[in-house]
Formats: structure tokens, C-alpha cells, sequence
């Protein structure tokens, strides 16, 4: 099984040339098992903040497997972190001090983008109810990516077309505009076709654009 060193190593790299950050994710090791319950999980301090500072001084985490693994999840996580989504505003942790410093003066600009972000959802697929997220290029037009297309899509000689669902039917699709964390609003479009998916080769961009039946009114991305 890959480690996230090897499917990250390209994150890891900028995170460990940002000192701001490794200063906070240091910091946050001295307290490992408040915020990430390390203890609980059979892990010492001493062993992932050694594991960190080889990271620190090489560029790769050695030591005890699970302990390097351990390591490299909290060094993505306070240093790329995932933040919520409510009422259309950011939720920043108070401990996340760097990205509160870095983020906060754009709160604004982000804020109003969010709007124009929604969850792709799914009918008729085998496996998933949503897959990914899209978000307005125009008032009809969105853009998602290529490898989140292709779930509900294919080319079909020079056009796209839905690709079939369970029940043998095309896939319906649809774009969710308030799917944030607890909240039980509900603002969905349906995707009438898709305009285009790049191909899938070096040098072509990760992303699909689908249309809209209805306008959205919302300011693009």
C-alpha cells in the first residue's frame, strides 16, 4: 500500500519549505495527544516528533511505519488542511493560526465564491450519490473535474453523453449549491448536457464543463 509521503510527496515538499507552518505543525506534536489523540491510538510523543524532525531535516518521514504514517497525517492536515463550510462562510479553526493569518483577508472574496461551489449529486450510479464538486463559470455553464465527470460520462464519437445507470437509463445529474456541513438547505440544478471533457493525456487539464438547464444567481467563479 502507498504511504501518503509517495502519493503527496509533491505537498509534502512545499509544506516543508514553508516555515510558518512547520513551526505551528511542531507545535501541535507537543500536544499530539490533545488534538489528535495519539495515545489512544498506541503512539508516543517522542516517536512522532522524531519522526517529524526527519521530515524536517530530509524531506521524508523515517522510523516505525505506523508511527512515519501517523506523522505524515498530521503534517497534511495542519499543513493542507480541510476546513467546514456554513452558511456560505468558512469555519477556520482557532488553532489553525497560520491559516487564519493567511486567509482571513480574503475571507470576503472566498466567501462569495463558495456561493458558486456545489456538490455533484447522482442517480442511477452503482456506487455513489455525489461524487466531487463543481462550480460556475457562467450563470448555466460549471466546471468540474475530468476524473469526476467520467464517473457519470463518456464521449460518444464528437459529442458526451451520460453514461448508463442501474436501472439502464441515463444517469441524471444535478449540482447542489447549499450542500454545506449541517445545514438542511436544499438548492439544486440539474446538468441538462455536457459540453465537454478533456482527454485524458499529459499536457490536458484535470476538467469538464457541463450546462446547466436554469441560470444560477450567483456571480462565477
Amino acid at each position: 500500500m502507498l504511504r501518503l509521503s509517495e502519493i503527496n510527496s509533491g505537498l509534502l515538499n512545499e509544506i516543508r519549505q514553508d516555515d510558518e507552518l512547520m513551526s505551528e505543525i511542531e507545535s501541535a506534536l507537543h500536544r499530539a495527544p490533545e488534538i489528535f489523540g495519539v495515545e489512544e491510538r498506541g503512539f508516543e510523543k517522542k516517536t512522532l516528533r522524531s519522526s517529524f524532525t526527519s521530515f524536517a531535516e530530509s524531506g521524508s518521514v523515517q522510523g516505525d511505519s505506523d508511527a512515519a504514517i501517523m506523522t505524515e497525517a498530521i503534517i497534511l492536515r495542519l499543513g493542507r488542511p480541510s476546513f467546514l463550510i456554513r452558511n456560505d462562510k468558512v469555519e477556520i479553526p482557532a488553532d489553525q493560526r497560520v491559516w487564519s493569518q493567511r486567509l482571513n483577508p480574503g475571507r470576503l472574496k472566498i466567501e462569495s465564491a463558495i456561493k458558486a461551489v456545489g456538490r455533484v449529486e447522482l442517480k442511477g450510479h452503482a456506487s455513489f450519490p455525489w461524487v466531487g464538486t463543481a462550480w460556475l463559470v457562467e450563470s448555466d455553464v460549471i466546471v468540474t473535474n475530468r476524473h469526476v465527470a467520467l464517473e457519470f460520462a463518456r464521449q460518444s464519437g464528437r459529442e458526451f453523453v451520460f453514461r448508463s445507470g442501474v436501472n439502464g437509463q441515463p444517469m441524471q445529474v444535478s449540482i447542489d449549491f447549499k450542500e454545506e456541513y449541517g445545514i438542511n438547505a436544499d438548492v439544486t440544478i440539474d446538468v441538462d448536457r455536457i459540453l465537454f471533457i478533456a482527454p485524458d493525456r499529459p499536457g490536458q487539464p484535470d476538467m469538464a464543463l457541463l450546462k446547466l438547464k436554469t441560470t444560477v444567481d450567483q456571480p462565477p467563479v
